[in-house]
């Protein structure tokens, strides 16, 4: 039928073939937005398997657990702390990642800044060794007024920073790091239930890739003393004087005057000087 009426079948098929290309040159295909290359997929299937709300696993106790931390660690360490740093998230609090909502900001990038107490060098797994890091370093950070800590790994140490069990004081600090968990950890504080063991406390464990330091707060009474007190009692001192010495030059000169017209009018008073008399002593 379609070959007696003079139609060829590729025909209407042609015709929607047009109509879909000018459909297509009409109203572009969506792009999607691309991925920041800081940005970890929260549903991807390597970090599935990281335990929250536990201690860190070893290898053999969540081998799961064990690729994720590898995982972020070697993402962190592709950036430079600067670089991390700018592409944070600055609105998460220290309470944020211990509650609830913490599940909101897993694997986030998050900036903060605190006050450094302790750093130690730790040995590096042997896939952080395989990819080429050799030092491996645990910050202990607390939070701008915060009292509770978190724990944060680092592949690099900025320019004049040395581990150490403990700083005092603290040295201020500020990083970006990828949020991998919260993690219990066995603290100093001997445990009441088994006095050979410290008590389990929990910390926020975040990678980064180094810290950057802060100017140090003063702590020097004297300095503040030098500084600041100092300065000031001798500039008004400097001008308590030189009101003093304008006061007194004023009033002076204002006697000075006074004085020089009392004895003129004196003069002109004194009934016994005639300034046209000769006084003589002959006789």
């Amino acid at each position: 039928m379609l070959a007696a009426a003079g139609l060829k079948a590729e025909e209407p098929a042609a015709s929607i073939s047009s109509s879909k290309a000018a459909a297509t040159v009409a109203t572009p295909a969506h792009q999607p937005s691309p991925v920041s290359p800081y940005h970890l997929e929260k549903d991807s299937l390597i970090l599935a398997g990281v335990e929250d709300d536990a201690p860190l696993r070893s290898e053999t106790e969540n081998s799961l657990e064990f690729q994720a931390y590898n995982f972020v660690i070697l993402k962190a360490h592709e950036f430079s702390a600067e670089e991390l740093e700018a592409a944070a998230r600055k609105d998460v609090t220290f309470r944020d990642l211990v509650r609830p909502v913490r599940a909101d900001f897993r694997y986030d990038l998050i900036g903060f800044e605190g006050r450094l107490l302790q750093l130690r060098r730790i040995e590096p797994t042997k896939p952080l060794k395989e990819a080429g890091i050799r030092d491996f370093y645990e910050a202990w950070i607390f939070p701008v007024d915060g009292i509770d800590p978190m724990c944060v790994l680092l592949t690099e140490l900025p320019d004049g920073l040395e581990p150490a069990l403990r700083y005092n004081p603290p040295k201020r600090v500020r990083f970006a790091g990828y949020y991998f968990k919260l993690m219990w950890y066995e603290s100093s504080e001997p445990d009441p239930k088994d006095p050979t063991h410290g008590r389990y406390r929990k910390a926020p464990l975040l990678m980064a890739k180094s810290l950057r330091l802060l100017p140090q707060p003063t702590t020097d009474a004297g300095e503040v003393w030098r500084s600041e007190f100092l300065p000031g009692m001798l500039g008004l001192l400097l001008l308590i004087t030189g009101l003093a010495f304008t006061l007194n030059w004023y009033f002076k000169r204002g006697d000075r005057r006074l004085q020089s017209e009392r004895e003129a009018r004196l003069e002109r008073m004194n009934p016994f000087l005639d300034n046209n008399a000769t006084v003589s002593y002959d006789r």
